[in-house]
């Protein structure tokens, strides 16, 4: 045999072994709850704060992964949509699930829609051109209703941010917004590296008192 053979059977091998290990793990749920520090706080303090208020009756989570799996669980009392990109993703999703790029949202949902979407983990994971990324949030401002909660969490390091959040000028269309078991606008959860949550709410509509004061000694 080759050496050139034996790299071509060595690759194809390393390549079916991750597929049966990858259609393993989707069929029995296996991994799904290993988690990484920046999405347990989403997990088990922000999720919770939206779930427990029915006023979020409707919810778009984009990006999905083997750790979004269990999530139709959590969000099982409300309409829950998933999107991502990746047709192999669909599996992980929820029933409502688009295959598309964020940015054609309005193709799906041209009016307000939702009461809540989350964008966790896609900035400098897929979407890293800016133009993209403004068009994208200025679909997801599209699809919200009135007093609807948008979600950015996103990597603060050079490798996975291709462009300053900050900078995406359909952002100013959103207030932003204190969530109230922390109290202000963006989180930093620190380790193991610099990982934030930003929050913002649809302008036309200010937040509620009662949201205010629900978990208001609540920890992140």
């Amino acid at each position: 045999m080759t050496k050139s053979s034996f790299s071509t059977i060595l690759g194809l091998s390393i390549r079916i072994f991750k597929k049966v290990r990858f259609e393993f793990r989707v069929s029995t749920g296996i991994g799904m709850h290993e988690k990484g520090p920046h999405r347990l706080p989403m997990e088990r303090n922000i999720f919770p704060f939206f779930v427990s208020d029915n006023h979020y009756r409707t919810v778009l989570f984009v990006g999905c992964s083997l750790a979004t799996i269990w999530y139709k669980k959590v969000f099982k009392d409300m309409e829950y949509w998933t999107l991502d990109i990746d047709h192999r993703k669909k599996r992980m999703g929820a029933k409502n699930h688009i295959v598309d790029r964020l940015s054609n949202l309005n193709t799906y949902f041209d009016r307000p829609y939702f009461n809540l979407i989350f964008v966790n983990g896609v900035i400098g994971w897929g979407l890293d051109d800016p133009q993209e990324a403004d068009v994208s949030v200025n679909a997801c401002y599209n699809a919200l209703k009135p007093n609807g909660k948008f979600i950015i969490g996103w990597n603060d390091i050079p490798e996975r941010k291709p462009f300053e959040v900050d900078t995406l000028k359909a952002l100013r269309q959103f207030e932003r917004w204190n969530f109230p078991p922390v109290g202000r606008w963006r989180h930093l959860i620190p380790e193991p590296t610099p990982y934030y949550y930003d929050f913002y709410v649809k302008i036309g509509d200010r937040n509620r008192m009662s949201e205010q004061s629900r978990f208001k000694d609540l920890k992140i």
